[in-house]
């Protein structure tokens, strides 16, 4: 599975576009701390267009969430289902008791 950062609508077209051509699955991530630049909303619905242009490909998207606290919480909210954080060790604990009692995956940074 190849993982792409993409930044705009344009970006996640070609990327899925290429793998809908080869038949490759694909994850698409934001940049790093991209929730405190574009927001939650912004990144959400870019995949979600694109994952209507190309539904025949298996896709997952990522929201970097930096060190952000309360903000990934909304991000679970809004309907992300998979979230990267580098909150401090305590608040990323919590985080992801959180997302993992709202079915959302957890990737931990370090």
């Amino acid at each position: 599975m190849k993982n792409i950062i993409i930044q705009t609508l344009e970006e996640a077209i070609t990327a899925l576009k290429t793998a809908a051509e080869t038949g490759n699955s694909i994850t698409l991530q934001s940049p790093p701390d991209a929730i405190y630049y574009a927001g939650s909303l912004y990144y959400l619905n870019i995949f979600k267009q694109v994952q209507a242009y190309y539904p025949q490909v298996k896709a997952e998207f990522i929201f970097d969430c930096g060190d952000a606290g309360a903000e990934v919480i909304c991000a679970i909210q809004d309907g992300h289902k998979t979230i990267k954080s580098s909150a401090k060790p305590a608040i990323r604990a919590k985080l992801k008791a959180i997302a993992i009692e709202h079915g959302v995956n957890f990737i931990e940074i370090n």
